[in-house]
């Protein structure tokens, strides 16, 4: 599934989002595992709805219309509502017009804004189609209440995003957390726009996003330019902007959210301690990330990268005839181990992906995956992974892991 699908449970409010691909080690039993690292990946990217909701917005300034300046002086001028955004308010004109406003010197080639209704599922958002005479852009903002508060702002997992993506976490004395991620529209091969994205979490949890693209569209349109017209400072004085305060005001206090049953997964931090203890001696490890189920680690023994992630489940005894060992083979304490090497789907030539896969009598699960890359659809870094596959085993069926509960 490519990364423009991924937003989906930060998107939770409006709808399926955008997600990562299935690139990790799937296939080797990790879904459940990386849905909930997902779901932390994502999370600083609580208001990006603002994005995926826009094609339902009210049409201000029609592709065609005609060009308008932005500035401070910028002024959005009446259009017919039969657009194909569906009927538009003066509030959304409002909407448009504040934001064309505080976009930096330029001209605007269409724009639209959408849901300044005032109601349960407000959620002002607007984007235009923006020139600085270096290329015509895409520039969107969103505002939203966050589910929880700038605790839950954070960076995405970078190693599951393609070689070359950037983040920056910035905490600020009032409270308030900015994230600033620098990626691409597609995580893998495909050619696409870069996508830049900034997201202001305030302390009582309103959140302002703004996301940019070096193309006229955020699919479909060759690029215009080499990167997104705004850079970091800008994006964040935009999200920053005073302006955004009186409509942030107006929107309503988001209900108790149901209290959430207990994944009965492990804990991220209690399986890094463990997969870090049952890797070989000698290789540095870094990159440390862990949620509930799942964990993953950069490890090199100096020749190279490799990624290391490890999935651990909790089945019935019962339920091993549901797996799918292509060749297992079973170990004299009566745990099955499915070992496998073959090509990875993602990152290029090159890419080895090996699997321990293992099942114990009481139910116990634990699959160990690594990659001859330090992250995916990054190129390789070595022939094969760190780890042989005889230490993949030993790791995975370490009697350790037992000891998560």
């Amino acid at each position: 599934m490519p990364f423009e699908d991924e937003l989906g449970a930060a998107l939770r409010r409006t709808g399926d989002g955008f997600s990562t691909d299935s690139r990790a080690l799937a296939a080797a039993g990790l879904a459940r595992g990386r849905r909930t690292r997902r779901r932390r990946a994502v999370a600083f990217a609580g208001s990006a709805a603002a994005v995926a909701a826009l094609g339902v917005g009210a049409a201000l300034v029609a592709p065609g219309e005609g060009v308008r300046s932005t500035g401070a002086a910028a002024t959005v001028a009446d259009t017919d509502t039969d657009r194909g955004w569906g009927p538009e308010t003066a509030s959304d004109r409002k909407m448009l017009a504040l934001f064309a406003g505080l976009l930096p010197k330029g001209r605007i080639i269409s724009g639209h804004a959408a849901g300044t209704r005032p109601g349960v599922d407000m959620f002002p958002r607007a984007e235009v189609v923006w020139d600085d005479g270096h290329g015509a852009s895409t520039i969107a903002v969103g505002l939203s209440r966050a589910a929880t508060g700038p605790e839950e702002a954070r960076c995405p997992d970078l190693a599951m995003m393609r070689e070359g993506s950037a983040c920056t976490r910035t905490e600020s004395r009032d409270g308030s957390v900015l994230v600033v991620v620098k990626t691409w529209e597609y995580q893998d091969e495909r050619e696409g726009p870069r996508n830049w994205r900034a997201v202001l979490t305030t302390l009582e949890g309103l959140q302002i996003e703004v996301q940019e693209w070096n193309a006229p569209a955020q699919k479909g349109e060759p690029t215009t330019r080499d990167e997104p017209p705004l850079n970091e400072a800008r994006l964040a004085a935009l999200v920053r902007a005073p302006e955004w305060k009186p409509l942030l005001a107006t929107l309503p206090d988001p209900s108790a959210p149901p209290e959430q049953p207990g994944t009965g997964e492990p804990s991220g931090g209690e399986i890094l301690e463990r997969l870090k203890a049952v890797m070989p001696p000698g290789l540095k490890i870094t990159e440390l990330v862990g949620e509930d189920g799942y964990a993953h680690i950069t490890v090199d023994d100096g020749r190279g990268a490799t990624l290391v992630e490890v999935n651990v489940q909790r089945w019935r005894p019962e339920e091993a005839g549901a797996l799918r060992f292509e060749n297992p083979t079973t170990l004299p304490d009566g745990t099955e181990v499915d070992a496998r090497k073959g090509p990875g789907d993602k990152g290029g030539a090159g890419i080895q992906r090996w699997t321990a896969d293992t099942f114990r009598p009481d139910g116990l699960r634990v699959v160990i995956g690594e990659l001859n890359s330090g992250g995916y659809h990054r190129p390789p870094t070595r022939t094969a992974p760190a780890l042989s596959m005889d230490a993949l085993v030993k790791a995975a069926t370490d009697p350790r892991w037992k000891e998560l509960g």
